[in-house]
C-alpha cells in the first residue's frame, strides 16, 4: 500500500513539472544576447491594437530600422500600467553600439 502511495506521489511530481517546462514551449521566440528597448504605449480612443499592428507594417524600413519590433498587449498587469498604458512596443537591436547608431 505505501508501496503504491510513494509510487503515485512520485508520478504526480514528475506529471506536474513536465507541465511547468512545457509551458515557456508555447511562448514567443525572443532573440538572446541583445539590446531590447521596450516602449509603453497608449492608443488614441477608437483606435485597437490591430489599429496599430496595421499601422506599424505599413512603417517604411530602413538601414536605421530595429532589427525586429514587436508590439505585446500585456495579459496582466499592475493597476498603474492599466489605466496609463495599452500596449509595449519592443525594439530589438543586436548590441547597444548598434542602438545608438541607428
Amino acid at each position: 500500500m505505501a508501496g503504491n502511495i510513494n509510487r503515485l506521489i512520485i508520478t504526480a511530481f514528475f506529471m506536474a513539472s513536465g507541465f511547468m517546462n512545457v509551458s515557456p514551449s508555447f511562448g514567443q521566440d525572443i532573440p538572446l544576447g541583445g539590446v531590447v528597448q521596450v516602449t509603453p504605449c497608449t492608443l488614441r480612443d477608437g483606435h485597437t491594437v490591430q489599429d496599430a499592428v496595421s499601422m506599424s507594417r505599413s512603417l517604411p524600413r530602413n538601414e536605421n530600422s530595429p532589427n525586429l519590433v514587436v508590439l505585446r498587449e500585456p495579459l496582466y498587469v499592475s493597476s498603474a500600467f492599466a489605466r496609463n498604458y495599452d500596449l509595449l512596443v519592443m525594439m530589438f537591436y543586436s548590441d547597444l553600439t548598434e542602438l545608438l547608431s541607428r
